[in-house]
């Protein structure tokens, strides 16, 4: 499946473009990964920087991590927990004409709170 959806941002137009269950091009960077978290209680985690704004935990790779290391470290530092297991949901290719295209990954994660 793949979705395009294009967004103004500070005045530019970024186009994202989903593909889900598709092979990862090798030639982009992966500038962000980010998991769609839930709990032994099968409830969602969340993570907030202020308590009002929520989003999913995650972050960017640090040199040589593999994308599910930085999905496990991001998600010990911001939510206290403990990736069990992750399955790659999907990524979206981002085209910002600020700099070259690159890649988000999503995961789907059982955790440890």
């Amino acid at each position: 499946m793949t979705i395009t959806d294009r967004v103004v941002w500070q005045g530019l137009e970024i186009l994202h473009t989903w593909k889900a269950g598709a092979a990862l091009p090798t030639s982009l960077p992966v500038r962000q990964v980010s998991g769609v978290c839930f709990a032994e209680t099968s409830e969602a985690v969340l993570v907030s920087e202020n308590g009002h704004a929520w989003t999913l935990p995650g972050g960017h790779p640090e040199a040589s991590e593999t994308p599910e290391q930085t999905l496990a470290r991001e998600v010990m530092e911001e939510a206290c927990a403990e990736v069990l297991a992750c399955t790659l949901l999907g990524w979206q290719h981002v085209d910002d004409p600020r700099e070259p295209p690159y890649l988000q990954l999503r995961y789907a994660a059982r955790v440890q709170l």
